[in-house]
């Protein structure tokens, strides 16, 4: 079970993406989405109409770690959803991809196509 410093780190994070994505223009279509295989936390409608699955990583004080190694890990888990939401939805021609947005107290990375 998380903590709730763990919950409140991953909704601010998530809040600041979501405000840094609106900002780039991106349209949220769904967030905290959950399947059985996993979570995907933001997916959206980027400006060229391609749909990103995007993975928030919230770092506080000096807690950092690779974040990239992180999603490594949880690709799996990624991809199985991202699956499930394309059947679902009945979207599985439209060009995707999955990013991820690094979030601290001072900056947001958004780093494509990872």
């Amino acid at each position: 079970m998380k903590s709730k410093t763990a919950i409140y780190r991953g909704q601010f994070g998530e809040l600041k993406a979501r405000d840094y994505l609106i900002k780039k223009n991106y349209t949220i279509l769904e967030t905290n989405y959950k399947t059985k295989a996993g979570e995907i936390d933001i997916i959206a409608e980027a400006p060229d109409k391609s749909v990103r699955f995007i993975e928030v990583k919230t770092y506080l004080h000096n807690n950092w770690v690779n974040p990239l190694f992180v999603i490594q890990k949880q690709l799996p888990k990624i991809k199985k959803a991202i699956q499930i939401y394309l059947l679902k939805t009945n979207t599985d021609s439209i060009p995707i991809q999955i990013d991820a947005i690094i979030v601290s107290e001072k900056h947001i990375q958004h780093l494509e196509n990872v």
